[in-house]
């Protein structure tokens, strides 16, 4: 936690080492991990992180938006099918390092968009199939206070989302408590 809260530090005081801060804000942001007794969760750090460079690294940290909603569908899909492929294969023993190294490995243009700041909205598949949990984590990367008319776009798509599956009668549309309890 402590490290992840030093990032913008690093960030702004060595530029050299942005393209790394970046991929390592990404990582942590695929940690789903649940944290205390609230049903937070481990991406609340680098959420954190995220919002203190909005205001001087805009473009840096959109493309780390716009990757993230990409991306991170693909590596919970990636992890998986290791799982499955380690599982049949008697290895259950999976290291989440190397669950990110074959990533890293498999999306290096993707990478390559976020160092570069060259990715572009028109990069994100169909929204309306992503995981809340996922949006969830999205929109709370968006600044509080933008201004920025995609942001808006997101958040009240996002929204829509969220009210239409919490307030579905559904079943199968049921929310969980701690995507619904985190996004409320």
């Amino acid at each position: 936690m402590s490290a992840i809260s030093a990032l913008p530090v690093v960030f702004h005081n060595y530029p050299m080492d942005r393209d790394a801060v970046k991929i390592i804000l990404l990582l942590t942001l695929f940690n789903d991990h649940s944290i205390g007794m609230a049903g937070g969760r481990y991406s609340v750090f680098p959420s954190m992180a995220i919002h203190k460079l909005w205001g001087d690294y805009f473009d840096d940290m959109q493309s780390l938006l716009i990757e993230y909603l990409t991306l991170k569908p693909k590596n919970e899909m990636l992890g998986k099918k290791i799982i499955h492929e380690s599982y049949q294969q008697g290895v259950y023993d999976i290291k989440k390092i190397k669950l990110n190294e074959i990533f890293l490995n498999n999306h290096e243009q993707y990478l390559s968009n976020i160092i570069n700041n060259t990715t572009s909205i028109n990069n994100l598949w169909d929204m309306e199939k992503v995981d809340l949990h996922i949006l969830n984590t999205a929109f709370q990367l968006i600044p509080v206070d933008t201004v920025n008319a995609e942001h808006k776009q997101w958040g009240s798509f996002i929204v829509k989302q969220f009210s239409s599956s919490l307030l579905s009668c559904d079943r199968e549309d049921r929310v969980d408590y701690s995507v619904r309890y985190a996004f409320l």
